[in-house]
């Protein structure tokens, strides 16, 4: 052991920026836990959705199940209890968290969940028709329509830095969220 032990992890978003003003979350251990953080496909790239099996959509979601299984099988290598996971989460993080707490599939993957800020339940915040936003992205794109697998084959040749700038200018954040998709 040595008094040597004064060492931050700090976290940023990749588009860091000294003007945004971003709230600060500071964890204080206990001493006697083990965090584990996730990445996952966010806006675009984690909702867009066709609504119908040829782009489901709801891909925040599964990575998250994904990676939250991984820790649930895993977590005991690490001196970790897979019967004690705590979720939690701010802003975007709060309204996923608390969707998985309603989610059949997240079943007895975690047992508790602390949603600092947003939530679920906020009508806006599921998206009924997908399809609409997809939509707008392919006349802007100029992906053929209406969509199609063409649609997503178009897509998937878009450079990922200008489909995020295409939807950056034609959507908001807002226009992103889980869709209701009789699957998960």
């Amino acid at each position: 052991m040595s008094e040597d032990c004064q060492f931050l992890n700090i976290y940023v978003p990749n588009d860091l920026n000294i003007t945004s003003n971003k709230s600060v979350m500071i964890w204080i251990h206990g001493g006697d836990i083990i965090v584990v953080t996730i990445n996952y496909r966010v806006e675009v790239f984690g909702f867009l959705t066709t609504g119908n099996k040829v782009l489901p959509g709801n891909n925040v979601l599964w990575n998250q199940l994904l990676a939250i299984k991984w820790v649930k099988e895993n977590i005991l290598t690490f001196e970790g209890n897979p019967n004690s996971i705590t979720l939690f989460g701010q802003s975007a993080g709060s309204y996923d968290e608390c969707t998985l707490l309603i989610l059949q599939a997240s079943g007895g993957l975690f047992q508790r969940v602390i949603g600092e800020s947003g939530s679920c339940m906020r009508p806006a915040f599921i998206k009924r028709i997908g399809a609409d936003t997809i939509s707008k992205i392919a006349r802007t794109s100029g992906c053929p329509l209406p969509i199609s697998n063409a649609t997503v084959t178009c897509f998937c040749q878009i450079p990922a830095s200008q489909l995020l700038n295409i939807t950056n200018i034609i959507l908001k954040i807002s226009d992103f969220g889980p869709t209701i998709d009789n699957d998960l």
